[in-house]
């Protein structure tokens, strides 16, 4: 997986310039971070807390995704809240370890369909104690993950033909299945070997 194929499409509550989602993925040799954060409520203090939640993540990614999540609960305890899901694959291998709360969808399209189990709470507020899960992709699985701001009732598995790159895919997502009363972002990542 030499060359990463991911897109992120993100679309602010009537089209404002602000939003309280938000995702991220780097890659760092055989390792990819993968972050999407739903910061309760819309508008400019929505992204205030959201941008928080960024900056914590750009300087702790790197933290496996239960004890981040732990972390940036103490980090923003008494906000508003979130709810988020962090994710670390191991490109050689294919496993993806990952913690979610809340109403964040985790998706693997492909060989194998398979959604990510979440975990009720808010961060910030109140969350159990995070329990990392893992699920293993197969050459040419798409990763999917959003915000509850994209229809829970998605049907992406069932897309024929499965267009090649992730643009087109998460574009096709935002479209067909993005709410217009929310803020909502999507991140499909392409698994290659």
């Amino acid at each position: 997986m030499s060359d990463l194929d991911y897109s992120i499409i993100t679309r602010p509550l009537n089209n404002d310039t602000d939003s309280g989602d938000w995702g991220m993925v780097r890659q760092e040799g055989d390792s990819v971070f993968i972050a999407i954060i739903d910061v309760l409520g819309h508008g400019a203090s929505a992204q205030t807390l959201a941008d928080v939640c960024k900056t914590f993540w750009e300087e702790h990614f790197r933290k496996k995704p239960g004890p981040f999540l732990s972390a940036l609960h103490k980090h923003i305890k008494g906000s508003r809240g979130c709810v988020a899901a962090f994710c670390h694959l191991n490109v050689s291998s294919g496993v993806l370890t990952y913690t979610n709360t809340g109403n964040t969808v985790l998706r693997r399209v492909g060989e194998k369909n398979e959604r990510g189990i979440s975990q009720p709470g808010t961060i910030g507020y109140q969350i159990r104690t995070p329990l990392e899960k893992t699920m293993t992709l197969a050459d040419g699985d798409l990763l999917i993950l959003h915000t509850d701001g994209i229809s829970s009732s998605m049907g992406i598995e069932n897309l024929s033909p499965m267009p090649e790159d992730t643009q087109t895919v998460a574009t096709y997502i935002m479209e067909q299945y993005g709410k217009e009363q929310d803020d909502a972002l999507c991140i499909v990542l392409k698994y290659v070997t």
